[in-house]
């Protein structure tokens, strides 16, 4: 039977570019979700300060990072959701604003950037701290700790928001 329907059978191919013109497309605007990702944003920021996951000195900056999240975001809940993860992250207040400055426009970038971190969060930390107790000729305290790893060479001026939050 099915070696009748093959002689029976025709059939016809078109190559086009012009596939717009073949297909019933309808184009479907994005609706319109900022509420929704405001709320997402606001949600979120808020889980992970309460769970110590984003730990800011600054309270204000925890705005700043709505406000630069909801610019950014051009409806895309998964750009929102990576770029989160990134800022908790960060080890300071100067380094989320830096990264607040910098945020990749599309999902392509922040894969990218993914992808280039080799180092875990807080490993180069980790790394200056155990330098720092091994050359220091007394016991340091945490508060000198931490200000010692605020300050890098050339520095001229002691800046508060390069403080480790969570040390």
């Amino acid at each position: 039977m099915l070696a009748n329907m093959v002689d029976d059978l025709t059939i016809h191919v078109e190559v086009t570019t012009d596939i717009p013109r073949f297909l019933n497309t309808v184009i479907v605007p994005q609706p319109e979700n900022k509420p929704d990702i405001e709320a997402f944003i606001k949600a979120e920021l808020n889980r992970c300060i309460n769970s110590s996951v984003l730990v800011l000195d600054n309270p204000g900056l925890k705005h700043e990072i709505q406000d630069a999240l909801i610019k950014g975001s051009h409806g895309m809940f998964l750009w929102v959701t990576l770029q989160i993860y990134s800022v908790c992250s960060m080890m300071t207040d100067e380094e989320v604003r830096q990264a607040l400055e910098n945020l990749p426009q599309d999902l392509m970038q922040i894969y990218s950037q993914i992808l280039e971190r080799t180092l875990l969060p807080g490993q180069a930390y980790r790394a200056k701290i155990f330098k720092l107790v091994l050359v220091a000729k007394r016991p340091l305290t945490v508060d000198e700790i931490q200000e010692a790893l605020s300050v890098a060479p050339g520095d001229t001026e002691w800046n508060l928001s390069k403080l480790l939050n969570d040390i």
